[in-house]
């Protein structure tokens, strides 16, 4: 049984249980995506990280190893949910300016394959609750015992001393419907449509091709993406991908110019001459000289 717990304010997500927390928006369902049903090693990975035994298919109980075969079908399903509802830019001219909870309509009344999620969802169970406020788990482990000592003391006391217990329970948790189930896959279908509901766009990162939660909404590479390499490298990687011919061979020859213009620079420096003349020499403003010299690269407005 899995319980499924949201917090869209705050947009974090709890799964439990899971070998590997995450509190990502969607995560289930992004990962659920993202396997190769023909490699086995990523598929069991997949089932080990949410400790699955069994899944569901047509109604009946089966095998977890069953899921290779069920998953091709499930994930072109749900991609195209997120395709159709969430995707941004979206895939089609129609949804340009319409927000997921209004593109919902067209995918509901259009896929052929109603039943299957109707089955999906016939497993979970919603009720509401309280969950541990996100930046709970940012905490220091120091803190996190300070405060489990205090809450402790807090509901030894609850009965004579009631507002103490109150004011720990506000700093600890936070309102949230919790969702329980026992069929894995309901659990990308349920997050998909909350994210539809709350009109929360998912975009496709360009470097790894995987979907995810952009926070703002203009973030353009998933988290894992933006940890590998600086955001700026990625944009003009992909930049770059979308320039023309006679706009690659521009920029080869201003990056050859600005490469010289930076070599000069810096002999003009070692040979003794302030920035004020270098500057005049290059024809360039004294501060600009200074900031290379610098190694920053931060116009005159940003300093």
């Amino acid at each position: 049984m899995w319980s499924v717990s949201f917090n869209f304010h705050e947009r974090f997500e709890i799964v439990t249980p899971v070998n590997v927390a995450s509190m990502e928006l969607g995560q289930v369902a992004f990962h659920l995506l993202a396997l190769d049903s023909a490699d086995a090693a990523e598929v069991n990975g997949f089932l080990e990280t949410y400790r699955c035994g069994v899944i569901f298919h047509d109604g009946k109980k089966v095998s977890a190893d069953r899921l290779p075969a069920i998953l091709p079908l499930e994930q072109a399903i749900l991609r195209q949910f997120v395709k159709t509802v969430l995707l941004v830019p979206p895939s089609e001219r129609w949804a340009v300016d319409v927000p997921p909870s209004k593109r919902l309509a067209v995918f509901c009344h259009l896929n052929p394959h109603r039943e299957l999620i109707r089955r999906r969802f016939e497993r979970i169970i919603m009720t509401p609750s309280t969950t541990t406020r996100r930046e709970v788990f940012g905490w220091k482990k120091s803190r996190i015992k300070e405060q489990l000592e205090e809450w402790s003391s807090a509901w030894e006391k609850r009965e004579e001393q009631p507002d103490l217990l109150k004011q720990v329970l506000t700093e600890w948790e936070s309102y949230a419907w919790r969702y329980r189930t026992n069929d894995l896959l309901a659990i990308p279908w349920l997050e998909l449509h909350l994210l539809a509901e709350h009109n929360i766009f998912v975009r496709e990162c360009p470097s790894c091709r995987r979907y995810f939660v952009p926070r703002p909404v203009n973030t353009m590479y998933c988290s894992k993406c933006r940890q590998d390499g600086s955001r700026q490298r990625n944009y003009w990687q992909q930049k770059w991908m979308n320039m023309s011919d006679e706009e690659k061979e521009a920029k080869r020859k201003r990056d050859r110019e600005h490469k010289r213009l930076m070599r000069q620079i810096k002999r003009l420096h070692a040979e003794g001459y302030s920035g004020q003349e270098i500057a005049r020499l290059v024809g360039k403003e004294e501060w600009w000289v200074q900031q290379r010299l610098r190694g920053k690269r931060s116009s005159r407005k940003g300093q």
